[in-house]
């Protein structure tokens, strides 16, 4: 494709996100920064090595990548820009097919879709119930411009994974060799993101505990097809010079023959599936839609029953203080104003002037003065407050 058209599209690139930040520097304005909040709160929690003061660049950037996404998958032309690594044999081995292709919200992530269109590869997209309604037939028509300008006539439909019958319909599909991409950190399914129950698996992932669904694993055993992950991502997600994708496909996860195995290929794969999207996050980690919900995940009575106690700390203390914003958050909710304890995940109602007081601009200092005594006590014990020069 012509260079005059991707000069274009880098331009648009540009100037969504100058929008993006312009809107979201309007909501920290006016205090509206919960969503941004979370963010922070899940890159402390399983990115700890991050700097706190990076997480706001990080935010950002998802919010553009989301911007991003949605101005590039319409595209077929962008197709030519993709890089594939890895495991490719279906490609030139249809035999190998069908396969459960199991991939990630990181970096262009419907990069998969594409390529598997315009590679003439049957196939059927797993979508949670929300989505599936909103966007099935946004995507439908995508697919069909990427077989169209490439001339390809390969099946494609999207399936609710909500649905009673779901397993079925998606068994159904690899028997008519048809392969299925699922997006494995979407966790959606029935009973919805908070399920907790034998349908769930609990494992380890960046270093905190998290429930996964196990449905992929399951589908992969009772139809004898591989699961074979997929993961995408820019090499220079913010660049004005370059709009590359990087696709890159994993070794298959077969599954074992024997019944017996069966409990233990569930773990297994369903962590080497986690533990692929955790290293590509040491280093992609500001492409990852998942650091806005990724909190619904966790083990939350374990994070109760490990936490640290509150420290002791010399609540007579008359330095100026300041909000400890590695760890607290402020945000409103219309005209309501809250605290957001981001190790714990919850969130304390605040009266309007002692929020506005702890709303202090980062070069000003609270005095001890300023508040009871009692109230001050307690800010400084929990460590709300803390010493500006500590």
């Amino acid at each position: 494709m012509e260079t005059a058209y991707y000069q274009q599209h880098l331009s648009k690139l540009a100037q969504a996100r100058t929008v993006v930040e312009a809107r979201e520097q309007e909501k920290k304005q006016v205090q509206q920064q919960k969503d941004f909040h979370f963010v922070s709160a899940n890159l402390l929690n399983f990115l700890p090595q991050l700097p706190s003061d990076e997480h706001e660049q990080v935010y950002l950037n998802i919010c553009s990548m989301t911007e991003r996404l949605r101005l590039e998958s319409d595209k077929p032309q962008l197709i030519e820009r993709l890089k594939v690594k890895g495991y490719t044999d279906f490609l030139r081995e249809p035999q190998k097919l069908p396969v459960i292709f199991c991939t990630y919200h990181l970096g262009s992530y419907r990069a998969l879709i594409g390529f598997l269109a315009k590679s003439g590869v049957d196939f059927v997209l797993a979508m949670g119930g929300n989505m599936y309604q909103k966007q099935r037939d946004q995507i439908m028509e995508q697919v069909s411009a990427f077989r169209k300008a490439y001339g390809r006539e390969a099946f494609f439909d999207a399936v609710d994974v909500t649905t009673a019958n779901a397993t079925l319909e998606l068994t159904t599909h690899l028997m008519k060799k048809r392969s299925v991409v699922a997006y494995v950190d979407g966790n959606t399914g029935m009973g919805g993101v908070y399920q907790r129950d034998d349908s769930m698996l609990r494992l380890n992932f960046l270093g905190k505990p998290i429930y996964s669904r196990k449905g992929l694993s399951v589908l992969s055993f009772l139809t004898k097809r591989p699961l074979v992950p997929a993961i995408s991502y820019y090499l220079k997600a913010n660049s004005s010079e370059d709009i590359t994708t990087n696709l890159q496909f994993y070794a298959p996860i077969h599954p074992p023959v024997s019944r017996s195995d069966r409990s233990h290929y569930f773990v297994r794969a369903t962590i080497q599936i986690y533990d692929i999207l955790a290293k590509a996050l040491e280093k992609y980690y500001d492409q990852w839609e998942g650091w806005a919900y990724v909190h619904k995940y966790l083990d939350f009575a374990y994070l109760e029953a490990t936490a640290v106690d509150e420290k002791k700390v010399d609540t007579s203390v008359d330095a100026p203080l300041v909000l400890n914003k590695t760890r607290y958050g402020l945000f409103k909710i219309n005209e309501d104003s809250y605290l957001f304890d981001k190790r714990r995940y919850t969130s304390i109602k605040l009266p309007a002037p002692l929020f506005a007081l702890l709303n202090h601009p980062d070069h000003q200092s609270i005095l001890p003065s300023s508040l009871g005594g009692s109230v001050m006590k307690d800010l400084v014990a929990r460590e709300i407050l803390v010493n500006h020069l500590a």
